[in-house]
């Protein structure tokens, strides 16, 4: 639990800190699901990576979805310039929406459950 703890340190509003937790939380609800450490964010793991936490510029939590652009409810994501990781802003536990929030946890652990993650960098010519 030191991998969480260590990112729960780095949040300096109380209010962060309680989004991080309902997040957690919320992720640890399914089984099967471990933390590990992976560029010095807590990443939630099932086969693969499923999701992490990220901090933003140090006023809000963003919870990322590695498989973003394979998800049903894509459309709910924010991908930002990024490929293929979507994902959830949230300044405080009142935004958050447990019901998009539970939709997409659900997708995201059933894809890494029935389809394996296989990313494969393009060779350069």
């Amino acid at each position: 639990m030191s991998i969480y703890n260590d990112f729960l340190n780095k949040l300096e509003q109380q209010e962060l800190v309680e989004v991080s937790n309902v997040l957690h939380d919320e992720i640890m609800t399914f089984s099967h699901i471990e933390i590990k450490k992976k560029f010095n964010l807590p990443f939630f793991y099932g086969k693969t990576w499923i999701c992490y936490l990220n901090l933003i510029k140090k006023k809000e939590i963003e919870l990322c979805f590695v498989r973003g652009r394979e998800l049903q409810s894509k459309e709910l994501l924010n991908f930002k310039d990024r490929v293929m990781i979507g994902g959830l802003s949230y300044k405080s536990k009142n935004d958050i929406d447990y019901g998009v929030l539970k939709l997409l946890l659900e997708e995201a652990i059933t894809l890494d459950q029935n389809e394996p993650y296989t990313f494969t960098k393009k060779k350069k010519k």
